[in-house]
């Protein structure tokens, strides 16, 4: 004979979030990024925006080794050989 699935008590909804909070968290991380451009500048560095398409991470790397996002077909292509030739197959 088959048991009756327990249905799950239902949980309180939560409420909405209020303006007021989500202004306060707005503020509260452009205050932190604020601090943190600080630290990055006391440094010598900075936040450099790259183009957001699925290659950032190569594109920063790109960016940090020559100065150019543009070259990031390249370090995309040094990665993939560098898996190729060095990681194991996981069907092992």
């Amino acid at each position: 004979m088959a048991k009756a699935k327990q249905q799950k008590s239902s949980k309180p909804k939560k409420q909405p979030r209020q303006v007021e909070n989500k202004k306060k968290k707005k503020e509260g991380k452009d205050c932190d990024l604020s601090q943190f451009r600080a630290q990055l500048d006391a440094l010598g560095l900075k936040i450099i925006q790259v183009t957001a398409d699925g290659n950032c991470f190569f594109r920063s790397l790109a960016d940090q080794l020559e100065g150019n996002e543009d070259e990031h077909s390249k370090y995309r292509s040094m990665v993939v050989q560098y898996i190729v030739v060095s990681v194991p197959p996981l069907d092992s």
